[in-house]
């Protein structure tokens, strides 16, 4: 859609549509619209406001979650959708789509504990399957109290929240949060098996993200997952998590970072990889990539391509509060793939 701006329209209507021949030539804005993931809403938000007017388009995003936003960009009901679950490539092919990591955000877990400030608690991926398998019931069980000597946990009951409805689609969060649990503990694995096919064995289900983060700050006790800009926009108290390399490492953009560097890129043409749990001492453990999913043949191609040209190479829209942007190969193979040439 292209909306039409310009003096002559705005003068004529105010003087009676008198003709005003010296009038500067009307400037062209496109709209475009977004929708999909909500993991990276606060990101989106943030480059909407970065967008230059001398760019030529306005766009607009709609965070109704990944699966929805998959479903409006293959009806053509939107100019480009994202999803915290990479598209298979027989969907991809029918749907005339090309899809690349557009961003990458961190999954944190945040806590009420009475007297534990952010970033004080440390956790581990044994720790974390024991806690949401019911195995781990208390804040001071040994196994807690032994990874955060110096700490004193109150004897206080564990409450797990996770993000879902019992009979609706798994949201991308859960799904990669189960999917760190699975990478990385056997007896997770031993008891739910080796693919995504139950839900929580014990705790409370929240409905979506914003919900989690309302209940963690009035229930003593509670433990959740959710991106790291939902954590630090709600100032709720985040863990440590402990990483591959035996580091208690904290959630921030320079973390998210060392782990996609650290990400097998070169043998993976498609731009989909394993982010959970990578090698390297300063590297986050749990790393999601949202996946842009945009048409071969754009409504409105110009527009598209420059909005995606903007975000992924202006330095000032780079999501640096929240998120690490696309290592320089990563953005390369994205820029080929939509038919963009140079910076």
């Amino acid at each position: 859609m292209t909306v039409r701006i310009g003096k002559r329209a705005l003068m004529s209507a105010a003087l009676g549509w008198l003709s005003l021949p010296s009038l500067t030539r009307a400037a062209e804005v496109t709209l475009i619209a977004g929708a999909g993931s909500s993991f990276i809403d606060p990101v989106v938000r943030r480059w909407l406001e970065l967008v230059p007017a001398s760019l030529g388009v306005r766009a607009s995003y709609d965070p109704i979650g990944s699966g929805n936003g998959r479903n409006k960009v293959l009806a053509g009901e939107v100019d480009f959708g994202a999803s915290d679950e990479p598209m298979s490539a027989d969907k991809l092919a029918n749907g005339n789509l090309v899809q690349f990591p557009l961003v990458f955000g961190g999954i944190v877990c945040a806590v009420n504990i009475p007297g534990i400030a952010d970033n004080q608690l440390t956790l581990t991926a044994p720790l974390l399957g024991g806690i949401y398998s019911g195995v781990i019931k208390k804040w001071n069980d040994p196994a807690i109290v032994a990874e955060n000597a110096g700490l004193t946990l109150p004897d206080l009951d564990i409450h797990p929240i996770s993000e879902g409805t019992p009979n609706g689609p798994m949201p991308g969060t859960t799904f990669n949060f189960t999917q760190y649990l699975l990478a990385t503990n056997p007896d997770w694995r031993a008891k739910y098996g080796d693919t995504i096919t139950k839900r929580w064995a014990v705790g409370s289900m929240s409905a979506n993200n914003a919900f989690m983060v309302e209940t963690i700050k009035v229930l003593p006790g509670s433990v959740g997952y959710m991106s790291f800009a939902a954590a630090a926009q709600a100032k709720v108290a985040r863990a440590r998590l402990r990483n591959r390399a035996g580091q208690a490492v904290e959630a921030t953009p320079a973390a998210l970072a060392a782990a996609t560097r650290q990400a097998d890129w070169e043998h993976s043409p498609s731009l989909v990889v394993n982010l959970l749990d990578l090698s390297g001492n300063e590297s986050w453990p749990i790393v999601v990539a949202t996946y842009a999913l945009v048409p071969k043949e754009p409504k409105h191609p110009e527009a598209t391509r420059n909005f995606m040209r903007f975000i992924m190479n202006e330095p000032t829209a780079a999501p640096s509060a929240f998120a690490a942007q696309m290592p320089p190969p990563v953005r390369d193979a994205a820029m080929a793939m939509l038919g963009i040439s140079g910076s």
